[in-house]
């Protein structure tokens, strides 16, 4: 079966469009499985070559991180299980990590674009609150325990919160 990967692009406007960064929000073929991975990586060396910015947004929970970064080059005190990485297409040596930790909202990010031009912002509690009231979502069985599992303190937070939104009831927790 054919995936289609989607990502968004900021081009220069004219002259023939360069792109100037990418936006990727990585899924479970970036993550899972040979080719999938493979051809993520290869994307990313073709950015890093090219001197095009990147932008990460990882909000899988489950699988290896397939980010620019690799685990390990990521500082423990950074690690939540939801993380955005930035890397500007002039200055791929230096990333920048933005934490996203399960209980607090998605952070505003930086979005790169050409060396002597300002950052625009990216608020992505916004944006991916409004793909979830657009997209139809409301059909998700809250009753269903997430996968993978959370650990005994966020599955605590979780049951209160979706008790309070009218999705779960005290009985079923």
């Amino acid at each position: 079966e054919t995936v289609t990967e989607s990502f968004l692009e900021i081009r220069e406007a004219g002259s023939g469009g360069r792109v100037v960064t990418t936006i990727e929000v990585l899924s479970l073929a970036n993550k899972y499985g040979a080719e999938g991975k493979t051809q993520y990586r290869r994307k990313v060396r073709e950015l890093r070559q090219s001197g095009v910015g990147l932008v990460e947004i990882n909000l899988l929970r489950a699988g290896p991180c397939c980010m620019v970064l690799d685990e390990i080059d990521i500082p423990a005190s950074l690690r939540t299980c939801y993380l955005t990485s930035v890397v500007r297409g002039y200055n791929w040596s230096a990333a920048e990590i933005y934490q996203i930790p399960l209980r607090e909202k998605l952070p505003v990010i930086a979005v790169p674009l050409r060396e002597h031009e300002k950052d625009v912002t990216l608020d992505l509690q916004t944006l991916i609150s409004q793909c979830y009231d657009r997209g139809g979502y409301d059909d998700i069985n809250y009753r269903d325990e997430p996968v993978p599992n959370l650990n005994e303190s966020d599955r605590e937070w979780m049951n209160k919160l979706l008790v309070e939104s009218g999705h779960r009831t005290k009985s079923n927790v």
